[in-house]
């Protein structure tokens, strides 16, 4: 008997593939209460296949040049952590890195 096996793809969650979104197509009708969506995101390349059934995590990113225009409309200094109740950026990843 042959054991092979499959080589190691070095995408994980702490070291995901960055790839760029195809396609989002909406699959309901107008006025349909949900929001069910075709994506397609391009993994030429990467040595990953997707099957139906597999599970996607996504990890947004923000355009730095946005992230400075928001910090200069909101006031406060691009090094300092938004981390306390009054802060405008509330959220927890606006209390991460820029």
């Amino acid at each position: 008997m042959h054991l092979s096996t499959l080589p190691l793809n070095p995408y994980t969650k702490d070291n995901p593939l960055p790839a760029k979104l195809l396609e989002n197509r909406v699959l309901n009708k107008d006025g349909s209460g949900k929001d069910t969506r075709h994506l397609v995101v391009d993994i030429a390349g990467s040595g990953l296949t997707y099957a139906v059934g597999d599970s996607l995590g996504v990890y947004a990113s923000n355009r730095p040049q946005i992230v400075d225009e928001l910090i200069e409309l909101l006031g406060p200094p691009a090094t300092s952590r938004c981390c306390s109740r009054d802060c405008p950026l509330r959220s927890p990843s606006a209390c991460a890195r820029r």
